[in-house]
């Protein structure tokens, strides 16, 4: 009796041409066309992933600026200015950072 070795590698995740993921379900070799290394990211998506996580943390950081400006204004008297003042310049703070780390991205990517 001779036995036949059947590739296993089923659970295993490999990637079409097209960099979509696809787990294997059958005995067998791997299906022709694919590959167990998982396709880089262009960088213009690379650029884009990251644009969007930073804009993203600036858009939460503003909501919050805006949200505590709006409570300051319902207080009265001297301390509502020097709250709706230091609310502000960490409003002017924060944008001057997102466009930094704007134009850092666009030197890290060459864009």
């Amino acid at each position: 009796m001779e036995w036949d070795y059947i590739e296993d590698h089923r659970g295993e995740t490999v990637y079409n041409a097209s960099g979509n993921e696809i787990t294997i379900n059958e005995l067998g070799p791997y299906p022709e066309g694919t590959t167990t290394t998982k396709p880089l990211k262009p960088e213009a998506e690379l650029f884009n992933d990251e644009l969007s996580a930073l804009a993203l943390a600036y858009n939460y950081d503003v909501t919050v600026l805006s949200e505590s400006f709006s409570k300051a204004a319902l207080i009265d008297g001297v301390s509502e200015v020097t709250k709706k003042t230091a609310i502000y310049n960490e409003y002017v703070s924060r944008k001057s950072k997102y466009q930094a780390d704007i134009t850092n991205l666009k030197a890290k990517y060459g864009v």
